[in-house]
């Protein structure tokens, strides 16, 4: 299945304001005074029950009045939780402002200050949130958001907001239910376009029956409609003693042609409609629902259905319950009819839907089959909250089923609330009937959700289970990512990690199990960036985002992951800016679930705030690494923990401390360690021990960033040794590794200590001159031999291209090189020699590396 790509929920939907049709009253001074609070107030409600217009007066005035710019989100109750809510909120923003996008609330606030003045946000059916989802976030919203937003809050009551200091600080404008009521004018002006000519007093009499309530003076139009002397009906339409919607349903259908009626009654069913579903509900369904377009039947158009099969409608949840309601009375067992046919419809689209339909068609074993397919996805997405709804939706029946009960257990081990105990106690609570299948998943999750026992050992038996004939696609694409997932993370055998992780994600692709497929490959991208494979795996990790933010994913541990990858990635290709977003959105996506993917990031963070001399980032960095020994011993996190207090106390020159460190850190084997520990004795001045350390690495299989950094600490040895040649052999290696991959880090770790040595390399000869100039012209040093004076200025372009002199490399390559044509090349040339008063380019290179310019 394709998990959870609901229609409903997809963006586009959801922050958009609704399409205004061709039943809409003209309401121009209700439009005008919402204008004017909006203007004049920081916050605005739109407060009334169901059927009010509230959506359609919000959509007249943003079509038709407001100059500003709009982020509009439309709520469900997928919505009622925290990170759906900034999620939609961020993506809503971000569609009319540019870089509005946010994974905080403090990075919506930030956005949103950005934002010119005047921006409004609505969020409609407020009423879907809980108290604690609106105090945490809309609430933080309305406290701390720039004076010049303007907030408008649809819903059916009053949301948990302070509500009462707004309105005495004067910053809350409110239409109520009162304001929204139609008049009997508009009844009077909405009763001649449906084609219904009533007086003036028959129009007032109408509003009086239905209070004003526009969907219900709506329905009473569609009824008197369909017979003759509607002013006469009106005259005899009692009073009534029932809700009016459920009255005026039935009214509706009554008046409508019988097939019509018959595919209204089980179009309803589903809240949202489009051509292939009425198809498969009643022959010639697409053309009816096209009908009921026509005729205005509480439907309004969201977006394209994504297979291109037509339009998607969704219906007027009040008009839609209450067909419900009647189809019910009426005919039950075509109720549950329609609704396992529902069911079926979406279980390739969005099986979510498919489970709520077939729990109320009473088929718990099709309900239970599809949480058994998904749950696990559903897991790896991170959204436990949607899991255990699903899990409560299910009939009590399936309360003691195997399957259920370990997906509610796996659901408390992944949120930090249960361990191995709580899938002991499912697996009793079976009663015996937990299944092979079950008992495989049950043994894989306890050690890796909880993060505890993490080693090869722990998961080794699980694979020939895995190969086992009867193990259904689910399940093994759910185990190959977990134990592939083990054995990425400690190291052991990387290989084996990525064949594992690689048939993971074919087997989910092909499942319908993208949460899995992205786990796989974001694991992938892992052991990639950690083999030094930086391209591939920024290329990997950049498609898991991608794959999350087409999902709407918010919370899944493969983003955390991937972010890891490309913070690892970007920190060793010098992009430090990128690194420490990436690292900080790796730890926040992480939390409970992943704490060695937080752990991580914080201590590569902390090398990135190392470089940045970020002191105080540092402290903040390292104290969330912490001294957990569960991964001080795994080889893939020794690359960064062990070697953080190291780089930290060289920074500081404190290299005895530095090589107690170091040494703590060699112990754990790991190459780039040992690369650390030479380095730290070649700052000491022992030489030879900086040499025995680095004899380590012969014949190991180390990764392109270590063996780029081994290098150039060999490379500088063999120039304090006078071993110009050999220095320049070990140069020329370090650059033939690292210019594939981008690798840029190591060089400036010795940036001082090289940069001689890199600017004689361009005169010795190089393979790969436009790397070392690059290098040399991205931190250029400072300028001793001479005091400053403006003739000395060059311009950044023309310091690169002054760099690129020294090389062997012609006008054309360099203007290649730096994007820009052979003739440009030559006019920031004949400037550079004017302002160093020289004739040529050998004269230049000789001066300019004379006084200090390269």
């Amino acid at each position: 299945m394709s998990g959870i790509t609901s229609l409903v929920g997809a963006p586009g939907v959801k922050i958009t304001a609704p399409t205004l049709g061709g039943f809409v009253v003209p309401r121009p001074d209700r439009v005008a005074d919402l204008d004017a609070l909006v203007t004049g107030h920081r916050v605005t409600l739109v407060v009334a029950p169901a059927g009010f217009g509230k959506s359609t007066l919000l959509a007249s005035w943003t079509a038709t009045v407001c100059d500003r710019p709009v982020a509009w989100l439309a709520l469900d109750a997928s919505d009622d939780d925290p990170a759906r809510l900034l999620h939609g909120l961020a993506h809503a923003v971000a569609a009319v402002v540019p870089g509005g996008a946010a994974r905080t609330v403090d990075e919506l606030l930030v956005a949103l200050d950005r934002a010119p003045d005047g921006l409004v946000v609505v969020v409609d059916d407020v009423q879907a949130l809980g108290a604690d989802v609106v105090r945490d976030v809309l609430g933080r919203l309305v406290r701390y958001a720039p004076p010049g937003l303007r907030l408008v809050l649809a819903g059916r009551y009053d949301p948990p907001l302070p509500l009462h200091r707004l309105r005495l600080a004067g910053e809350l404008g409110e239409v109520r239910e009162r304001a929204l009521a139609f008049d009997g004018t508009e009844v009077a002006r909405l009763a001649s376009s449906s084609g219904v000519e009533l007086s003036a007093s028959e129009a007032e009499e109408l509003r009086g029956l239905t209070g004003g309530w526009p969907v219900a003076v709506r329905m009473s139009l569609l009824s008197l409609a369909a017979g003759d002397d509607p002013g006469a009906r009106v005259r005899r339409m009692p009073a009534l003693a029932v809700p009016v919607a459920d009255y005026l349903v039935d009214e509706v259908l009554d008046g409508l042609p019988a097939p019509l009626a018959e595919f209204v009654l089980r179009a309803t069913v589903d809240d949202v409609v489009d051509p292939v579903l009425a198809e498969r509900l009643v022959p010639g369904g697409a053309r009816l629902l096209d009908e009921c377009v026509a005729r205005g039947l509480f439907l309004t158009r969201t977006v394209p259905n994504a297979r291109d099969e037509g339009p998607v409608y969704r219906w007027h949840a009040l008009f839609a319950a209450q067909c419900r309601v009647l189809q019910g009375r009426r005919d039950p067992d075509l109720l549950v009819a329609t609704h396992r046919l529902v069911a079926e419809h979406r279980r390739s689209t969005d099986w979510v839907s498919a489970v709520r339909h077939a729990s109320a068609a009473g088929d718990d074993a099709v309900a239970a089959g599809l949480l058994h397919a998904h749950w696990a996805d559903l897991l790896v997405e991170g959204d436990t909250a949607l899991l255990r709804r699903l899990l409560a939706q299910l009939p009590a029946t399936l309360a003691r089923d195997p399957g259920v009960l370990l997906a509610a257990a796996a659901a408390d081990v992944q949120d930090g609330d249960g361990d191995l105990v709580a899938l002991a106690h499912a697996r009793r609570a079976a009663q015996g009937a937990w299944s092979d299948t079950d008992e495989l998943v049950g043994r894989l999750l306890g050690p890796v959700l909880s993060s505890a026992g993490q080693t090869p050992a722990a998961v080794a038996w699980a694979t020939p289970a895995l190969d086992a004939p009867d193990v259904d696609p689910a399940t093994r694409a759910f185990g190959l990512y977990l134990v592939g997932r083990v054995e990425a993370q400690t190291g052991v055998d990387t290989r084996r990690a990525r064949d594992h992780l690689t048939e993971g994600a074919t087997v989910a692709a092909a499942n319908g199990l993208p949460a899995i497929a992205a786990g796989c490959r974001a694991e992938q991208s892992l052991l990639l960036a950690d083999d030094g494979e930086l391209t591939r795996a920024d290329d990997t990790a950049g498609h898991v985002l991608d794959q999350g933010a087409e999902h709407g994913w918010t919370r899944t541990s493969a983003l955390a992951a991937a972010h890891l990858a490309r913070g690892v990635t970007a920190f060793w290709q010098d992009r430090l800016a990128d690194a420490r977003r990436h690292l900080a959105a790796a730890q926040t996506g992480a939390g409970r679930q992943r704490p060695e993917v937080a752990v991580r990031a914080a201590a590569v963070l902390a090398l990135v705030c190392l470089a940045q001399d970020d002191g105080a980032g540092f402290a903040r960095a390292r104290a969330a690494v912490g001294d957990d020994p569960r991964w001080r011993t795994v080889a893939s996190f020794a690359d960064v923990l062990g070697v953080v207090d190291t780089v930290a106390h060289v920074r500081h020159g404190d290299l005895a401390a530095g090589l107690r460190t170091a040494h703590e850190a060699a112990d754990v084997a790991h190459p780039l360690a040992t690369v650390w520990e030479a380095e730290t004795q070649r700052l000491a001045g022992h030489s030879d021990a900086a040499d025995r350390a680095l004899d380590r690495l012969d014949g190991l299989r180390i990764p392109a960033h270590v063996e780029v950094s081994a290098a150039l600490t060999r490379a500088l040895l063999r120039s304090a040794q006078h071993d110009e040649a050999g220095a320049h052999r070990e140069l020329e290696h370090a650059l033939a590794v690292a210019a594939p991959e981008g690798v840029r880090r190591p060089f400036a770790d010795r940036a001082d200590d090289l940069h001689a040595l890199l600017v004689d390399h361009l005169a010795w000869g190089s393979a790969h001159e436009e790397f070392v100039a690059g290098l040399l012209a991205s931190a250029p040093p400072a300028r001793t031999s001479r005091p400053a004076v403006r003739a000395w200025e060059l311009t950044a372009r023309e310091h690169e291209v002054l760099v690129r002199l020294r090389s062997t490399m012609t006008t054309t390559e360099i203007g290649a090189a730096l994007f820009v044509s052979t003739n440009t090349v030559k006019t920031h040339q004949r400037s550079i020699y004017r302002k160093l008063g020289v004739a040529g380019r050998r004269e230049a290179v000789r001066l300019a590396a004379a006084n200090g310019l390269i």
